[in-house]
């Protein structure tokens, strides 16, 4: 199946990754075929995030858990920094390929929104997602 999709995305395909219990670092993913259309080299398994991570770009909102990730050269930061990419994306083949490293895990305390409650996060996702690199 990954290889299914690896041609997909280089073919002309949109893949939308999104991390998880199962995702990325503890899904296995290192040396896959799907590996090699990430727009970043998952560098582990999920960790919590302390503090919780801000996305970022206006968005007044933070994530819990997070698959740590090294941006790869050509792909460009959506959300979050070059140094802890929330949510990343480029142009491979034909395609593109886009990653969220944020998980819906974690409890959401009143000083910090986690992003799946947040008001504005289906719009700030909607727009990152229509970006053409």
């Amino acid at each position: 199946t990954r290889k299914i999709y690896c041609e997909w995305v280089l073919g002309g395909g949109r893949l939308v990754l999104l991390g998880g219990n199962n995702a990325f670092g503890n899904g296995r993913m290192n040396g896959t075929f799907i590996e090699k259309v990430l727009p970043c080299a998952i560098t582990g398994g999920m960790k919590e995030s302390v503090p919780p991570q801000p996305l970022g770009d206006g968005a007044d909102c933070v994530a819990y858990y997070l698959h740590p990730a090294k941006l790869r050269q050509g792909a460009t930061v959506l959300l979050g920094t070059a140094d802890a990419p929330i949510l990343c994306g480029w142009k491979i083949g034909k395609g593109y390929c886009f990653v969220f490293n944020g998980t819906v895990l974690g409890a959401s305390p009143e000083e910090a929104r986690a992003f799946w409650n947040a008001s504005g996060w289906p719009e700030i996702l909607a727009k990152a997602l229509k970006t053409e690199f």
